[in-house]
């Protein structure tokens, strides 16, 4: 190939940067360069760090490294292990997985919950860098499907009943906010820079000086998971991302007059969103209210600080 292109270089018709292009190209496949860990360098699955961890069945631990109590993740696991075979499925031979059912639910869980690279988790679970992405592929796959079939991990909006009640009890804690059933705040995820410019301009966050997709969840009083939007590009801001939970909010049919969420200072408020959405009050706002307003306000946060004060000391 090289001895061809070298003579066509000698050639008047011929295309010089083309060739030259070419021939490169054909050396850059031809030098193979790979920075991996291998298989020997790692202890076996059956005695790395990830059996311990499961073994425990401490929930603190669980809840640290997969984001789950103990409980919960046997819960799953017992839905899991019928998509994650344990032994070759058909009776087909070949080298039996890696890693068993448990491994590789708690696998793709750790990689949600923590900011480590493919090397440093698979080493966790004594695999390669390459298992751990095709461990995860599958792994994925398979929680979804068995979400799919648990009603506790569904993403519904409350009912008008629901709303009242958790707008009752967070009114017991915060009673300057009532009616407040949930509250909403915005998440953002680094990822690595992409190599087309336009793609990355538009993930990169000017305030955050980052490339990172961006999203917003919001959850209801009791910490259930109630709407979320997630994987949108990092320019966008946390109000242009929320713009269908507004809707739901001014929507009679899903949401209470008068009721809403509490959130911070990054989401709209005025206009249409006034008393669905209360944020706290930015820098040298408080001096912008009525001098009554102030004292009624300060009079009701004492007597509320009082009343915490004298139930502790029951």
């Amino acid at each position: 190939m090289l001895a061809v292109a070298q003579l066509l270089f000698d050639e008047e018709d011929s295309d010089d940067d083309r060739l030259e292009e070419l021939v490169l190209s054909r050396r850059r496949m031809q030098i193979r360069t790979r920075h991996d860990t291998n298989s020997h360098c790692l202890p076996h699955p059956s005695t790395s760090a990830s059996v311990s961890l499961l073994r425990s069945m401490d929930d603190v631990a669980y809840i640290s490294r997969l984001g789950l109590p103990a409980a919960t993740f046997h819960k799953l696991l017992q839905q899991f292990h019928h998509f994650i075979p344990r032994h070759n499925p058909h009776g087909l031979g070949g080298r039996p997985p890696k890693l068993n059912p448990a491994q590789a639910l708690a696998l793709v869980l750790e990689f949600y919950a923590s900011t480590c690279e493919l090397k440093t988790l698979g080493a966790l679970y004594g695999i390669t860098p390459r298992q751990a992405g095709r461990w995860l592929q599958r792994g994925e796959s398979a929680l979804y499907k068995v979400l799919r079939n648990v009603p506790l991990a569904r993403i519904s909006w409350p009912s008008f009943d629901t709303q009242v009640t958790w707008g009752t009890h967070m009114q017991q804690f915060f009673p300057l906010v009532p009616n407040r059933f949930g509250y909403v705040d915005g998440k953002n995820l680094p990822v690595q820079e992409p190599s087309d410019v336009d793609l990355q301009n538009a993930m990169y966050n000017g305030w955050l000086h980052c490339v990172l997709v961006t999203g917003v969840l919001c959850f209801g009083c009791d910490g259930t998971l109630i709407w979320v939007k997630h994987n949108v590009v990092g320019s966008w801001n946390d109000g242009e991302v929320a713009g269908k939970l507004f809707s739901k909010l001014l929507d009679p049919a899903c949401t209470l007059p008068n009721f809403g969420l509490v959130s911070d200072t990054a989401f709209p408020t005025a206009k249409d969103m006034f008393m669905k959405i209360v944020t706290p009050l930015k820098e040298n706002e408080l001096e912008n209210i009525p001098f009554a307003l102030q004292r009624m306000c300060s009079q009701v946060s004492a007597d509320v600080h009082r009343d915490h004060v004298n139930a502790s000391n029951m």
